[in-house]
């Protein structure tokens, strides 16, 4: 996985998508670790307005503390960097990133959750074929989890982000 080099990213208005695949955390703890936030501190989203991301098989519980830690130690400790970006690592996520759903429910506080991270940045996911799944009725198994959300949420979540996110 690797971003490519400006040179290498398309400036027209076509769609280009970046997948950061979670599940290589197995693999390269360090690279999941850091490749998110490192993307959000980057110029990448403040050159490539248009250009979106994918967290795949992460899920999106972490992302709030992530988030929150991204705002506060850039302005605790590199302020100077900061001064330099357009915006704060928090909402280049939200203008930039979409992370995927699929089992969580927040300690019964899904609506809080799906609130932090942004409904507009949420896409839903089956996880199919790993071992972790919602086969084999993966809408039944989210259904009552789903039920604590605004019904336009749940939409969102469950294929209007994506239908925007991939122009379909």
């Amino acid at each position: 996985m690797s971003i490519p080099p400006p040179s290498t990213v398309c400036e027209a208005e076509a769609l280009l998508v970046i997948v950061i695949d979670a599940s290589l955390v197995r693999f390269v703890p360090a690279l999941f670790d850091s490749s998110v936030p490192a993307l959000l501190v980057s110029d990448v989203p403040e050159r490539h307005p248009n250009l979106n991301f994918v967290s795949v098989e992460s899920g999106v519980g972490w992302i709030p503390f992530m988030l929150e830690t991204l705002d506060y130690e850039m302005s605790e400790n590199a302020p100077d960097d900061l001064a330099k970006m357009k915006k704060m690592p928090s909402e280049y996520f939200r203008s930039n990133m979409f992370a995927t759903f699929w089992f969580e429910n927040a300690r019964n506080k899904l609506p809080d959750l799906i609130e932090a991270v942004g409904e507009d940045s949420i896409l839903f996911e089956t996880d199919f074929p790993h071992p972790t799944c919602l086969y084999p009725e993966p809408l039944a198994t989210v259904k009552d989890k789903m039920a604590t959300l605004p019904v336009e949420t749940q939409k969102k979540i469950y294929g209007e982000n994506a239908r925007k996110l991939y122009r379909l």
